[in-house]
């Protein structure tokens, strides 16, 4: 399997001033830095997990050029979900020129004991 490079992947999903929250102790701000971020993670421990099964989609579309999108997913590894990691994930788009852009977004984990 051939690898992908990850920055022209995530790159076109955010706007130049995005913020991404993901852990609440952190924030990381602006596209060019959440890439980063995410080429690390997935150069290291995300290195061999992908992400699937989401559900409880919900978007609310504030206006015509704004959404907010709420939904669960899991990490997946060599096909097969990993145990005891489930996602919420809330992400607020906006529509731009090109498409739908990531503004904001963060992913948190589940409640312990969950």
């Amino acid at each position: 399997m051939t690898e992908r490079p990850l920055i022209p992947f995530f790159d076109p999903l955010f706007t130049d001033d995005a913020i991404w929250v993901p852990v609440a102790e952190a924030r990381t701000e602006g596209r060019s830095a959440i890439v980063k971020d995410f080429s690390e993670i997935h150069a290291t421990w995300a290195k061999t997990t992908t992400v699937g099964g989401q559900s409880a989609i919900k978007v609310q579309q504030l206006r015509p050029d704004v959404a907010v999108v709420l939904f669960h997913l899991k990490f997946m590894e060599g096909g097969k979900e990993v145990p005891g990691i489930d996602r919420a994930m809330v992400i607020v788009a906006v529509k731009k020129a090109g498409g739908w852009k990531i503004a904001t977004g963060q992913i948190t984990k589940q409640h312990e004991g969950a």
